[in-house]
């Protein structure tokens, strides 16, 4: 993904990604976030170690990030293309008040 497309971060869901995090200990968890953020932010694919747990755990680990990441870019890009300056957004809700 192109940097300008891609989102400032990575959502973990509790739903998806507390039970993989589960079956791992410690220092895999904190390998697996290290290769989540890499892919997100880089597009860079993990090394993982052949036949390892998180090698078989990445293909749906990156298809949530995936679909993350085109769920922001239509947010960002609006209602019928429009790109929307979220920055504006918050101005206006805030200013207009409740």
């Amino acid at each position: 993904m192109e940097p300008e497309k891609r989102p400032p971060g990575v959502m973990p869901y509790f739903d998806k990604m507390r039970p993989i995090f589960a079956l791992l200990d410690a220092e895999e968890r904190g390998k697996l976030v290290l290769q989540i953020m890499d892919y997100a932010e880089f597009g860079a694919e993990p090394a993982f170690v052949s036949g390892g747990r998180l090698e078989s755990l990445w293909p749906s680990i990156r298809k949530a990030v995936d679909q993350d990441a085109a769920t922001y870019q239509k947010a960002k890009e609006g209602h019928n293309g429009c790109p929307i300056d979220f920055r504006v957004v918050v101005h206006y809700a805030r200013s207009t008040g409740p």
